[in-house]
């Protein structure tokens, strides 16, 4: 949540915030980890705090606009990031979910 000044009073907002499946983590070459699960995290690292400005990343903006749009699977704008991510010099770790275990 976060409060908004409408005039003299302040109102409380939600965001609602986009999640694309498992989390991807990226670790830069100064050994400092991120974790990214939605579209909003991703697209804000891409604008603000990126460090290339290529291809690569204008193709994951794209995609992952195109995806918050439905109008490109979710699955495709993920993949879009890895490779931004990785063409930028991150290593990618995707944070795998833990197996499901069945009551014998």
């Amino acid at each position: 949540m976060f409060a908004k000044a409408v005039g003299r009073y302040l109102k409380e907002e939600e965001l609602i915030e986009i999640y694309w499946g498992d989390p991807v983590s990226l670790v830069s070459k100064a050994g400092e980890c991120q974790s990214f699960s939605t579209f909003e995290k991703a697209q804000y690292w891409l604008q603000r705090k990126w460090p290339a400005d290529d291809e690569t990343r204008r193709a994951a903006l794209g995609a992952i606009d195109a995806a918050m749009d439905c109008l490109m699977p979710a699955k495709s704008a993920r993949r879009a990031f890895v490779t931004a991510a990785i063409a930028a010099g991150y290593r990618v770790s995707d944070v795998e979910p833990a197996p499901l275990l069945r009551a014998a």
